[in-house]
């Protein structure tokens, strides 16, 4: 079962009680889970660097403030979504995994909660599987960005038993391939984009 979730500039302006990252439903639900002794996987796609917003430093992907001026920074990075099932899910063990942790995915002790990137791994399955937001990663500098976000995220829900598809855009041709877990779906949407900005297999690119 997918479920979409539709996130609003409301999530931006969140007051302290609420997310600035995860939806009210999901917040439940990953309660719920971990209440219920159930697994719970929450996908956080790659990302680009940003400048921030108020003195326009390059940050990395999981800064949680500026390392120039100090100003908070909130986006969907593995710590910060950590950050924030911290303090709305409080008593529940996670781990992370991610490119540079110290933990692997075969870190020993209990977890509630894995929180990662594609690192996590691949044999592992869930009850519930979380993607923070469907369009992370699709905006690359790479003409295969969305291609390659679409695999992992297909992969990703083949191994939840139930998943929540956080995103802005629910109308998109992505979002739908997702809900349909079909490939064909998203590669004949892609043959149908790529001659029209001349990119591979129409043309050929001259490294």
């Amino acid at each position: 079962k997918i479920t979409h979730l539709l996130l609003n500039s409301s999530v931006e302006s969140a007051n302290q009680s609420a997310s600035l990252l995860l939806h009210p439903t999901t917040i439940e639900r990953i309660r719920l889970a971990v209440r219920q002794g159930q697994s719970v996987g929450i996908f956080v796609n790659r990302v680009k660097p940003h400048p921030c917003k108020h003195c326009q430093t390059v940050l990395s992907i999981n800064d949680q403030i500026c390392p120039n001026c100090a100003w908070p920074v909130k986006q969907f990075s593995v710590h910060q979504v950590a950050a924030e099932l911290r303090r709305l899910v409080q008593g529940s063990q996670i781990q992370l995994h991610y490119k540079g942790s110290e933990q692997s995915d075969q870190s020993s002790g209990r977890a509630d909660i894995r929180v990662g990137t594609i690192r996590m791994s691949r044999d592992a399955s869930f009850h519930l599987g979380v993607v923070c937001l469907s369009e992370q990663g699709r905006q690359l500098p790479d003409f295969r960005a969305e291609e390659k976000s679409f695999i992992n995220l297909i992969d990703f829900l083949s191994r939840c038993h139930e998943a929540l598809i956080q995103t802005f855009d629910i109308e998109s041709e992505v979002g739908k391939s997702l809900g349909a877990r079909s490939l064909r779906l998203f590669l004949s949407h892609q043959l149908m984009l790529r001659p029209r900005a001349e990119l591979p297999p129409y043309r050929q690119l001259i490294s």
